[in-house]
Formats: C-alpha cells, structure tokens, sequence
C-alpha cells in the first residue's frame, strides 16, 4: 500500500491524473453553482410573489382609505353647507328681531313722549 505522500505524488507528477482531478473539481464546482442557482431563483421568485402580494394588499387598503376618506369629505361638506344655512337662517332671523325690537322701542318711546304731552 502507497502512502497518503505517494498517492498525492503519484497523481500530481502525472498530467492526466491532474487534468482528471481538475475535471472533478470543475464539475463538483458546477453542479454546486447550477444548484445555489435554483436555490437563488425560487427565493427570488417565491420574494416577487410575496412582495406582489403585499402591493396588491396595500393598494387595495389605499383604496379602501381613499373611498373612506373621501366618504368622510363628502359628509363635512354637506355638514358645512347645512351649517351655513343655519347661520345664515339664524342671523337673518336675530336681524328681524333686532327690527321688531327697534319697532317696539320707538312705539313705547312714542306712546310714552304721548303721555306726557298728554298730561
């Protein structure tokens, strides 16, 4: 039996126990790259897949928050405008009255001025 030395000797003196060996090599080294490389390419595709997934989730929920949104806009609106027509009813109405309290005054005013000419 050779040695560990002698085979290790034995297959790098001669050319084609070298050229065999880097052949096994290259071909071990292939074989390992060819396979990271599907490893590589179904996490890519199963990360595509997932992100996709969460763009279509997140979309979706922006569309959802838009429509509520806008929802909401659409009360506020219609809530401000019955608000001005509150406002708008309520000064026209303390503006009335203000006349008919004016008109009371002046009519006192007078019927008091009245009485003491009177008497």
């Amino acid at each position: 039996m050779m040695s560990e030395q002698g085979i290790i000797t034995a297959v790098l003196t001669s050319p084609t126990s070298v050229i065999s060996l880097l052949g096994i090599f290259f071909l071990v080294f292939y074989l390992v790259m060819k396979q990271n490389q599907k490893i590589w390419s179904k996490l890519l595709e199963n990360s595509q897949k997932q992100y996709g997934e969460t763009a279509k989730q997140f979309g979706a929920a922006l569309q959802q928050n838009y429509e509520h949104n806008r929802e909401i806009l659409t009360e506020l609106k219609d809530y401000l405008k019955e608000d001005y027509k509150v406002k708008s009813y309520t000064a026209e109405v303390l503006q009335r009255l203000e006349v008919k309290t004016d008109q009371l005054l002046n009519n006192q005013n007078s019927n008091t001025n009245r009485r003491r000419r009177d008497g």
